[in-house]
Parts: C-alpha cells; sequence; structure tokens
C-alpha cells in the first residue's frame, strides 16, 4: 500500500512540477515579448515621440488582429475594441456608421492594405482614411464628407476589388479611394500564381507548412504564448519569409505582369465608376526607396538593400507607367512616391509603414487631389 501511495505521489509532484515549470516559461516568454517584441515600430525613430510602453502596446494589438476570410478576400474581425485600435460591426477601423447613408452626406471608403488600415497609427485618428476626414471637416465643412477606412493588412488590387465589388457597394459611396502598390509588389508571388497559371508561388509555398500550431496559439488559444514567442525569436524570418522571387523567370517579364494584373484591375473598378456614377481615384503610394526622400538615420538602418526588397522597389515603380495609362478612365490618378522628398524627419519605421506625420502629409495630399472633385460632385446632386 504504502508503495502505491508513493508512486502516486511521485506522480502528482512531477506533474506538478512539469506545471511550475510550463507557467515559469510562460511567464519569462510573456515578459521577453513586451520587453523586446518582435516589432519594427517599436523603439524606431518614427515613433520616438510615442511612450515606449505605448508602443508596445500598438504592437501587440496589431500582432492578435483576427480576420475573416471570403470569397476571393479577407476583412477584419468586426466588433474588436481595443486601447489603440477599434474595429466596428462592419469589419472596417473606425468608430460605427450606419449602412444607410445620411441624407446630402458624401460617402468615401478609402480602400488599401495595413498603410490605409493605419499600422504604426497610434489611434484610429491618426490613421490616413481619419486625417482626410479631419481636413474636410476643417477646409470643407459644407461639403458633409464621410470617410471610411476600408484598409485591410496585406489587401492587394485583386482583393480590392472583390472587397469592393461584393461589399462596399452595398453601402453607397460616392468615392472610393485605392491607395495602394506595396502590396501587389511585395506579394508578387502569391498574385502571380493565382494569375498564371505556370509560377510556382516559391514566396510562400515552405512558409505556411509548420505554421498552423503557430496560428492556433497565436489566434485561439491565447492564454498561451510561449510557443508563439519561440517561434518569433528564434524562427521567423520576414526576410526569407517572402524571399524567393526569380528562379525560374526573367524578373522584366514578372514586372511586366504585375503592372498589366494592376492596371487591369485598376481599369475594372473605373469602368465601374462610371457605370454606377461613382468617382474613383487611384493613388500610387510611396514605400521607403521610391522618391528622393533625405533619409533619417533611422531610415538609413532599414533602407531597402537585400534583393527582394530592392526587387519590391522595383516593381511598385513600374506601377507608375499604368497609372498615367489610367488617364482617360478614371477620376483622379495620383502618384504619390514622391512625397516625402522635401521631408528630412523620419517617417518610416519599416518598409513603407508611416507614423501619425507621415499619414498626415499623405492625407494633405490626397485631399488636395480630390476636393475638386468632391466639391464638383456635390454640386451636381
Amino acid at each position: 500500500m504504502y508503495g502505491k501511495v508513493s508512486y502516486k505521489r511521485q506522480f502528482l509532484f512531477g506533474l506538478l512540477f512539469v506545471v511550475i515549470i510550463l507557467l515559469i516559461v510562460e511567464v519569462v516568454a510573456r515578459t521577453h515579448e513586451w520587453i523586446y517584441p518582435n516589432c519594427d515600430m517599436v523603439n524606431s525613430e518614427a515613433l520616438k515621440t510615442v511612450d515606449i510602453f505605448y508602443q508596445r502596446q500598438m504592437c501587440l494589438e496589431h500582432q492578435q488582429l483576427l480576420y475573416n476570410d471570403f470569397d476571393g478576400y479577407q476583412l477584419n474581425e468586426p466588433n474588436v475594441h481595443k486601447s489603440t485600435i477599434n474595429i466596428n460591426s462592419h469589419g472596417f477601423r473606425g468608430s460605427e456608421f450606419s449602412l444607410i447613408k445620411e441624407a446630402l452626406s458624401y460617402r468615401i471608403f478609402m480602400v488599401g492594405a495595413s498603410t490605409t488600415f493605419g499600422s504604426g497609427a497610434t489611434s484610429d485618428d491618426t490613421t490616413i482614411p481619419s486625417l482626410l476626414q479631419k481636413k474636410f471637416e476643417e477646409r470643407r465643412p459644407d461639403l458633409k464628407v464621410e470617410v471610411i477606412n476600408a484598409g485591410v493588412s496585406a489587401a492587394n488590387s485583386n482583393t480590392e476589388n472583390k472587397l469592393i465589388f461584393d461589399k462596399i457597394i452595398e453601402y453607397d459611396p460616392d468615392l472610393l479611394i485605392l491607395y495602394d502598390g506595396w502590396a501587389d509588389a511585395w506579394h508578387r508571388n502569391e498574385i502571380l500564381s493565382k494569375i498564371d497559371p505556370s509560377h510556382t508561388d516559391v514566396s510562400i509555398t515552405g512558409s505556411k507548412k509548420n505554421l498552423g500550431i503557430i496560428d492556433f496559439f497565436q489566434h485561439e488559444f491565447k492564454i498561451y504564448r510561449t510557443p508563439v514567442v519561440i517561434y518569433k525569436n528564434f524562427f521567423w524570418d520576414k526576410g526569407t519569409h517572402y524571399r524567393g522571387t526569380i528562379e525560374t523567370q526573367d524578373f522584366t517579364q514578372i514586372t511586366a505582369k504585375i503592372a498589366a494584373n494592376w492596371k487591369q484591375n485598376k481599369l475594372k473598378i473605373c469602368k465601374f465608376g462610371q457605370d454606377e456614377n461613382i468617382k474613383i481615384a487611384i493613388i500610387l503610394q510611396p514605400i521607403l526607396g521610391t522618391g528622393n526622400k533625405p533619409y533619417h538615420k533611422g531610415e538609413q538602418v532599414i533602407v531597402p538593400k537585400s534583393q527582394f526588397d530592392l526587387e519590391t522597389v522595383y516593381v511598385l515603380n513600374a506601377l507608375a507607367k499604368p497609372l498615367a495609362e489610367l488617364q482617360d478612365n478614371c477620376d483622379v490618378e495620383v502618384d504619390m512616391r514622391n512625397v516625402f522628398d522635401n521631408v528630412s524627419e523620419p517617417i518610416y519605421f519599416d518598409k513603407g509603414h508611416m507614423s501619425n506625420y507621415g499619414n498626415n502629409i499623405v492625407a494633405d495630399r490626397i485631399f488636395e487631389s480630390i476636393v475638386t472633385v468632391v466639391s464638383n460632385d456635390v454640386a451636381q446632386h
């Protein structure tokens, strides 16, 4: 009898010991994640005026966002309310709004990826769409403009079109602003694999095989962070995660295909706008490496150097030609690659995401580009 009890006690003590070790490791992992989050925005020169604890909170809340998958596009999980980010019941960042547009209201949807959504913005109010809203309220309050942030992380011209046709059209928009370019250039392999069956998406085929368990702990079983922290700090390399570009095809052909696909998507939207009496503004966005911005010391460290990053800049620059060719079909076309040419202050904290200061400059340029179109459109109604 004594021996049997002893074995049970040994088992229980052993189990308790394992649990205690796991708890200690979890505490260490969470402490490490808080102090050294795997996030470019933390300790960056572009966000140096933001409290370091608030930077960490921004980073963690961005990483914890969830997305709902639809046919051909993703949308932010609705009804999410965090200290730095709010997603309304429609799946868009910002405050609630009515499906039915108010009388005499002019509704603008700004569509794009994480730069539109506001990765790096300190609040919902400092994203590009929100800052654009403020500029209309301050400079043209007579127009009664409503700007809605329809940015979704990693969205490209293919998924943006699906989002517009399948969902945004239900909200009776008067103007659509498509602010993009970076995602098409960055995720070029993923796009090529969809438009060209002969192309193998080497950038993602090897990166998603073993991420199921990590995704589970990241989004489903959130109380246990140890596996996520270990993976992100010791096994995840963002460079190799998206690398694998020119292996079997000439890069000029790849660039031409991406540019043609981007132009075709914009033409579809612009022709749709003509048929439905919706104004369309196409904005080619800036990223680190486009234009002639004088780099701040923090930006000099992260300026594109790898083959993948240099190719990304090359592809985005190649979209300028099809943008110019859209003039007869779209209402507004703006090349903003050089919008920071005279800005010496730090803007970027990574290859394309910006500080509030950068968002404000972009919002100001967009306002100047569309205000006449909006004013004339309101007058005609």
